[in-house]
């Protein structure tokens, strides 16, 4: 959490060889030099993004509960942080969001992301006819489509989303995270050993496509965390 917003704030508000330079840095005066650089980087995308989270929790907010999908879109935002914001929109209200930043010549870039199990992708693929382009995962995309056809577009999302996952105003699929958590295996305590952690660490990388296990323990009080 303290490396990589860093290197990552590089590419998102201009370009990323400061980030590689960094890694590939020599001797310690330049990778200092570099990484007083990336901070720098770091603080201007934090901003930018602080800004466009609250003006982006309007939007959400004024277009109502009800949604199956939420579409937020400015002028104003920086390209490079729709995909974070995205993110916590999903997260907040439980909800596929998806965050579009238009540039001065009315081209939106924008990113989404999903929730329980929404797939995205196809969500984008239905509606391929209005964006200029597509293109991720089930979990998450990126997209870019002409400012007039935002509003068209997200009508369209909200259309599939109902039509692949559930009821209009209530995806059977768009739950709180509280309600459903998926579990791998039942264990008892007495399981949980050193052998077991080798057993999980061979499933290694975990990520899209190979979640991380998830394991349940019952009867157990939890007296300190």
């Amino acid at each position: 959490f303290r490396l990589t917003p860093r290197l990552a704030a590089a590419g998102r508000m201009r370009r990323a060889m400061p980030a590689l330079d960094l890694l590939l840095a020599q001797d310690s005066k330049t990778a200092q030099l570099t990484a007083a650089g990336l901070d720098g980087f770091n603080r201007q995308r934090q901003r930018h993004q602080e800004k466009a989270y609250l003006e982006a929790l309007e939007q959400v907010e004024a277009a109502g509960p009800s949604r199956p999908l939420y579409v937020v879109t400015s002028d104003a935002w920086h390209q490079g942080v729709v995909g974070i914001i995205a993110s916590k929109l999903a997260d907040r209200y439980c909800r596929p969001a998806a965050v579009i930043a238009v540039d001065g010549k009315g081209i939106g870039r924008g990113s989404v992301r999903s929730f329980a199990g929404v797939d995205v992708c196809v969500c984008l693929e239905a509606a391929a006819g209005l964006l200029l382009s597509h293109g991720g995962h089930p979990s998450a995309a990126g997209l870019t489509v002409v400012q007039e056809n935002i509003p068209a577009l997200a009508a369209h999302l909200e259309r599939s989303v109902e039509a692949q996952y559930g009821v209009k105003g209530r995806p059977r699929h768009l739950v709180s995270v509280d309600a459903v958590v998926r579990l791998d295996e039942v264990v008892r305590l007495d399981e949980v050993d050193p052998r077991l952690v080798e057993e999980l660490e061979r499933v290694q990388p975990c990520g899209e496509g190979n979640p991380e296990p998830v394991l349940l323990a019952t009867g157990v009080l939890v007296e300190e965390s």
